[in-house]
């Protein structure tokens, strides 16, 4: 998943941070510190009432509501509420055995002798919201459509260890492996949201993703989907009779306001009651708006800039470039990280260590990264034939200027500002990289084209680092930049598969240490979220792969609730 986004300052005209520190910086830790603390899922409110709305403005609309293809945060969010896993990840998210899974479809499950099977019991008042009921099929049907890539799933390899679904009984699903690994439950469960084979079955695999049904998608969680206006709304409403318990807030409502800046503009006019992205300098404004509050809360993600392998709209060649790994670690050297990171970011991010944020590497200090040496950047540069002529300001190689665009999210100031940083210090070593911001659309047709050189993004995590294979990996699918070392692959795949944590930790820390080394990208930083919200709203804990993971525990204060909380909704 790659798709956060942030919102440009309210009063001015364009973005003018410096590299100073904020002067405001006292104010909003205090600020923040001031935040209630989030409360347990099982205890979110103190009288346990239910009802009320919620409105959550955000600055783009939905891609798919299509389980195997989503990808970014609000389609998550809305499908997470409205779909199950069998059972759910706990929130120390543990990936190793069952440890800590908790119930969702399945009141239970039994491990075959030789754990190369799951039975699951499903339980028996699950209901899909049209009243049909949740069996061992939909689970065979669901496991059919996320490993088949004519289906339109975006990453097969997440269940690629699965071998097929049968079944025992029409409450019994059982679960094949194809092999022994650590996160066998973790593959079955976490990695899919059970889908109802009774309205989809007979659906060709390579019309699923455009069905109708996912225009209004019909799951069996604890919220039921209500209403989707395309550019404006998407509505889903507390499940009323559903057999984990109605969700306690009878709505929930994203509206879809453009850009970041109008989301946030919509909370502080009193249209909106939460906004997921504040920016650390907004918060001085707070004091102005009695009836909202900031909560920080931190998501395993991290933001990088990667670079193209390979040439562009051509992977048959290499990249004129980028192929160079010392051209990839000059730059790297180039990159002040511990200094834009302050300045974009102030106390609300840290450098990247890598393809890991530290929330999930044991040994992050054990990793030694690519240091911020001009020096030493244009010698590398001089090495590989990019030199710089008398009067020059850009190097080049047999004539040809390093030279270079670099896409950015239009929609995230923070990206488009630290992108605008990078160019300044890439100059400093001789290279021209020319910042260009672009819609979220168009970011995705150069990646499918793979027409660019350099890009900018942000990753969010599956626990455990179970993902990264597929984003890293040589041949993983989400690995737009076609990053390849046989070295990464090997040591990757041993630290995955190794049983004992004594076992897994130095093959992790070498993994990791190998894609440092090899630079495919320049680890920026790792933020802290800060979301901006009204006072009666009372969050349940916030997980850290997903913020909306106990949407339908939060709840609204009875004591201060406003008009729209009195506007019941609910599905039976």
């Amino acid at each position: 998943m790659n798709s956060f986004s942030a919102l440009t300052t309210m009063k001015r005209k364009a973005l003018r941070l410096t590299f100073a520190t904020a002067p405001f910086l006292i104010g909003v830790v205090l600020l923040v510190s001031c935040a209630p603390a989030e409360k347990g899922k099982d205890a979110v409110t103190s009288n346990d009432a239910v009802g009320g709305t919620i409105i959550d403005a955000v600055p783009s609309d939905v891609k798919t509501l299509f389980p195997p293809a989503a990808y970014n945060a609000l389609d998550l969010g809305i499908i997470s509420c409205v779909f199950d896993h069998l059972a759910d990840i706990g929130d120390d998210l543990n990936v190793l055995g069952d440890s800590g899974f908790v119930k969702q479809l399945a009141s239970s499950w039994t491990w075959a002798p030789d754990s190369l099977s799951i039975a699951f019991s499903l339980n028996p008042k699950a209901r899909w919201h049209d009243g049909a009921p949740v069996r061992a099929p939909d689970v065979r049907f669901t496991f059919k459509v996320y490993s088949d890539k004519r289906s339109g799933v975006r990453l097969p390899e997440n269940v690629s260890n699965i071998d097929s679904v049968s079944i025992a009984d029409s409450l019994t699903p059982v679960i094949w492996f194809k092999r022994r690994t650590p996160h066998q439950f973790f593959d079955a469960t976490y990695q899919m949201y059970v889908m109802p084979a009774h309205l989809l079955d007979t659906v060709p695999m390579e019309r699923l993703a455009s069905h109708p049904v996912f225009r209004a998608p019909i799951g069996s969680g604890r919220f039921r989907f209500s209403n989707w206006i395309e550019k404006q709304s998407v509505e889903i409403v507390s499940d009323t009779g559903n057999y984990r318990g109605r969700a306690r807030l009878d709505r929930f409502i994203w509206t879809i306001s453009g850009d970041a800046s109008s989301a946030a503009l919509s909370v502080y006019a009193g249209n909106a009651d939460l906004f997921e992205r504040l920016l650390a300098e907004d918060l001085k404004d707070l004091p102005k708006y009695p009836k909202l509050r900031a909560l920080t809360y931190t998501e395993i993600g991290y933001s990088y800039l990667a670079f193209n392998f390979r040439a562009r709209k051509d992977v048959s060649k290499p990249h004129p470039i980028f192929s160079d790994e010392r051209v990839r670690r000059a730059l790297s050297m180039g990159v002040d990280r511990d200094r834009l990171a302050r300045a974009v970011f102030d106390t609300f991010a840290t450098p990247g260590i890598g393809p890991s944020p530290r929330e999930l590497f044991q040994d992050p200090n054990a990793l030694k990264p690519i240091p911020y040496d001009v020096p030493h950047a244009r010698a590398l540069l001089d090495s590989a034939g990019w030199t710089l002529a008398t009067g020059q300001t850009v190097r080049s190689k047999n004539g040809v200027p390093l030279q270079f665009d670099m896409y950015v999210q239009s929609s995230s100031a923070p990206r488009k500002l630290y992108a605008t940083y990078i160019e300044q210090q890439f100059k400093a070593i001789g290279a021209l990289g020319t910042a260009k911001a672009v819609e979220n659309k168009v970011l995705g047709s150069v990646l499918d084209a793979h027409d660019f050189d350099i890009v900018l993004l942000s990753w969010a995590l599956t626990p455990g680092l179970l993902g990264m294979p597929g984003s890293w990996g040589t041949n993983g699918s989400g690995n737009d930049i076609k990053y390849g070392s046989a070295r990464f692959d090997a040591t990757l795949d041993s630290a995955l598969n190794a049983f004992k944590p004594t076992v897994a930790r130095p093959l992790w820390l070498r993994a990791m240490q190998i894609i440092i080394d090899d630079a495919p990208a320049i680890w920026l930083y790792e933020d802290k979220s800060i979301a901006l919200l009204h006072r009666r709203i009372q969050p349940a804990v916030i997980r850290r792969d997903a913020w909306y993971a106990h949407l339908a525990d939060w709840s609204i204060d009875p004591a201060q609730r406003i008009d729209r909380d009195r506007t019941p909704r609910g599905g039976n």
